[in-house]
This record gives C-alpha cells, structure tokens and sequence, in this order.
C-alpha cells in the first residue's frame, strides 16, 4: 500500500470518526435546521437516526451512491 493510499484510508477513517460523533452529529443538525432542511434524501446505505427526531429532521429515502 502506498502514501497516497494510505492517506485516503486516514482521510475516510476520521471522516468516519466525525460523522459517529454525537458532537458533530448535533451541530451538523443544528445547520441542517437552520438552512430550513425538514425532509431529505441521503446518498449512503440506511441507517437509523434517533438525534434527528430532536431537530424536526427526517430522512424520507436511502439513496446508493
């Protein structure tokens, strides 16, 4: 495996790492909010979201990337 390589398995770990954050989570929804999201698509494989719920956000289809 080279450098390169090897910096976009760090690059997608931590991404990984801020997207599993409770903190970041909450300010990611906060933003979502106030940019006046209510109901959205994402493009990833489903999973459930129990904070969104906090934020009057809903996740209405799973989009495959």
């Amino acid at each position: 495996m080279g450098p390169q390589s090897q910096r976009l398995g760090h690059v997608r770990a931590r991404a990984h790492a801020a997207s599993t954050d409770p903190l970041h989570f909450a300010v990611h929804s906060q933003i979502l909010k106030r940019l006046g999201l209510g109901k959205m698509k994402l493009m990833s494989a489903p999973v459930h979201f129990n904070a969104l719920s906090g934020f009057n956000l809903e996740v209405t289809e799973f989009v495959q990337p």
